[in-house]
C-alpha cells in the first residue's frame, strides 16, 4: 500500500493508475505479455543502457549522499563481457518455422537457440524457452544470453527462486555484470528482499554510474515496497535517473505519481506534460500520462 494522503477518491486514483501501467514493480514477458518496465529492446540479446550525454534537464539537485549511494569519482572504468547482438526476432509464424528449421540445421549454434527462447517468451511460451535456453547452454555453458533469458522465462513460469539461482551463477563467473546484478535485484524485490535488492543495485552503479535503469529501480524499492516506502527517497531516485538518461518515461511516470502522493499536483502534472509533449503519440506512457492526467483533473 501507498502512503495516505487523506482523500480516499485521490488514493483510488493513485492505485488505479498503478494498475494501469505495465507491470509496475514486477518483472514479466515482452510487450507481448506486459513487458516489464525494462525497456530490452528488440536487437540485442543482452539489454544494455543506451549510451547517453549527461545534460541539464532542470532537475533538482540531489544529494547522493542521502541515498548511501557509491562515489562515482572512486569507480574504475570496468569493461562489460560481449555478448552476441546480432540477429533480429522473427517477425511471424513463417520466421518461426524457419527458424526452428535453422536450429535444427545449426544444432551448436547456441545464438539461435537464444534467438528462438526469445521468441517463445515472446509468444508465453515461458516452458518453451527455458527449453532453447537449456540446449544453447549445452552448447555453450556460459553463454550470457541464454541464462539471462532462462532466468527471464523461469520468472513468467513464476518460479522466481529458481530464476534466481540462474542470476546467481551468473553473477559468479561475471560480478560485475550490470544486467544481471539489475535482474538480480528486481527478483530480490518482488521476494521481498529488499535490501539485498539495493546491495545489488548499488553495486550496479559502481561498475556503470550512468546507469538509469539501476536508479530507477531504487525508486521501485522505496515506493513499491512496504517495508521501505519513502516517497522522497523515491524522487530522488527518479530525479537521478532523469538527469542521466533525459525523457526516461518510466521514471517521469512514476515520479509523477509519487509528486501526487506527496500532494504536489504541480510538479506532477509537469512530468505528466513531459511525457505527452515529447515523446511519440503513440507511445503506451502517452497514453498512461494522459489517462493519469485527465484522473488529476476529475479531482480539481
Amino acid at each position: 500500500m501507498r502512503t495516505h494522503i487523506g482523500k480516499l477518491g485521490m488514493v483510488l486514483l493513485v492505485l488505479a493508475a498503478m494498475l494501469a501501467s505495465p507491470a509496475h514493480g514486477e518483472v514479466a514477458s515482452e510487450e507481448a505479455g506486459d513487458q516489464p518496465r525494462v525497456e530490452w529492446g528488440e536487437v540485442s540479446l543482452i539489454p544494455v543502457d543506451p549510451p547517453v550525454q549527461q545534460t541539464d534537464d532542470g532537475a533538482e539537485a540531489v544529494e547522493l549522499i542521502s541515498l548511501d549511494l557509491p562515489d562515482d569519482s572512486a569507480i574504475p572504468p570496468v569493461v562489460q563481457p560481449a555478448v552476441p547482438s546480432v540477429y533480429e526476432l522473427p517477425e511471424d509464424n513463417a520466421d518461426l518455422k524457419a527458424l526452428r528449421e535453422q536450429c535444427e540445421r545449426d544444432r551448436q549454434n547456441a545464438d539461435l537457440r537464444v534467438l528462438l527462447a526469445r521468441h517463445l517468451a515472446k509468444l508465453e511460451d515461458a516452458a518453451g524457452a527455458v527449453a532453447e535456453c537449456n540446449r544453447a547452454l549445452a552448447v555453450q555453458p556460459d553463454h550470457l544470453a541464454a541464462r539471462f533469458w532462462k532466468a527471464r522465462a523461469l520468472i513468467d513460469m513464476d518460479v522466481p527462486k529458481e530464476a534466481l539461482e540462474v542470476a546467481g551463477a551468473a553473477l559468479a563467473a561475471h560480478p560485475r555484470h550490470v544486467d544481471f546484478l539489475l535482474l538480480r535485484a528486481r527478483i530480490l524485490n518482488n521476494l521481498d528482499k529488499c535490501a539485498q535488492a539495493l546491495a545489488d543495485l548499488r553495486e550496479a552503479v559502481k561498475w556503470d554510474p550512468d546507469c538509469a535503469r539501476a536508479y530507477c529501480m531504487m525508486g521501485e524499492v522505496y515506493d513499491t515496497n512496504e517495508n521501505h516506502l519513502d516517497p522522497h527517497k523515491a524522487i530522488q531516485c527518479y530525479t537521478i535517473a532523469l538527469r542521466k538518461r533525459p525523457l526516461f518515461p518510466e521514471a517521469l511516470y512514476y515520479r509523477a505519481l509519487q509528486y501526487y502522493v506527496l500532494g504536489d499536483r504541480d510538479k506532477a502534472d509537469a512530468d505528466l506534460a513531459q511525457i505527452i509533449e515529447k515523446l511519440p503519440a503513440d507511445s503506451e506512457w502517452v497514453h498512461k500520462a494522459r489517462e493519469f492526467r485527465a484522473g488529476l483533473r476529475d479531482f480539481e
